[in-house]
């Protein structure tokens, strides 16, 4: 019983501290030091801005090196003949996608 209790309790304190977050802590940490409601926009526009950029690079570098990693493996493991056919395919669920999300981009788009 000990162990389930464990197992329960800990999804729950990683949920809660994964959850906490000091966003408007900070701002009004700054209000009270005395920033104005624009300085602190701007302090806000600066974090999530940098907060963007660097998930996008990560998660591109992230993907760049998995996508080597997986081809690599891809090519020692099956013979050449194969190996155009694997590689359609992993691209393959990305372009059904696409040709349903392309025409309504540009339906909200024209219509936007």
């Amino acid at each position: 019983m000990l162990i389930i209790q464990n197992q329960i309790r800990k999804p729950y304190a990683s949920s809660a501290l994964g959850n906490l977050s000091l966003t408007g802590a900070w701002v009004a940490i700054l209000a009270a030091r005395g920033f104005t409601l624009p300085e602190i926009g701007l302090a806000e526009t600066a974090y999530h801005a940098a907060s963007l950029l660097t998930g996008i690079l990560s998660g591109a570098m992230a993907d760049d090196a998995l996508q080597v990693r997986t081809n690599t493996r891809l090519q020692n493991m099956f013979p050449s003949e194969n190996r155009a056919t694997l590689i359609s395919m992993e691209s393959f669920p990305f372009s059904i996608i696409m040709i349903v999300l392309s025409p309504l981009a540009g339906f909200f788009f024209s219509a936007w």
